[in-house]
């Protein structure tokens, strides 16, 4: 029976910690939020959709923590997913002379991209 490393589940803890650092200001206070990070305009509801899916897909990372191999790489998935097409937006984003901070939070989910694939490459091989 194929098992989920502890690991896997600490970094999923980890994702849960960072999704809520950022989705309760973007949520609640989404114009000095993003005012901090350099942007000049905020369209608010927008901020509050994105807060959403962190909110989501991070408290889901806790929630599930306990879960099964199979879960895990549901969400493993779901996570490489949002990673990668965050990453995308936000390079473009930022090349098309968007605020500077789009680039580190381009290689913040570049960086979570990356974590995730290895795991979901090495859970699939077994270990």
């Amino acid at each position: 029976m194929k098992h989920t490393p502890v690991q896997v589940r600490n970094w999923f803890k980890l994702h849960f910690v960072i999704d809520m650092i950022f989705a309760f200001p973007l949520f609640f206070a989404p114009v000095s939020f993003l005012g901090f990070f350099g942007f000049e305009t905020v369209e608010v509801n927008l901020a509050r959709l994105v807060a959403a899916a962190l909110f989501a897909i991070g408290g889901m990372s806790l929630w599930m923590n306990r879960g099964s191999y199979d879960s895990f790489m549901v969400m493993l998935r779901l996570k490489l997913l949002w990673s990668a097409a965050a990453t995308l937006g936000l390079v473009w984003g930022a090349l098309e002379g968007g605020p500077k901070s789009l680039w580190l939070f381009a290689i913040i989910f570049a960086g979570f991209f990356c974590v995730w694939q290895w795991w979901y490459v090495k859970m699939r091989q077994g270990i």
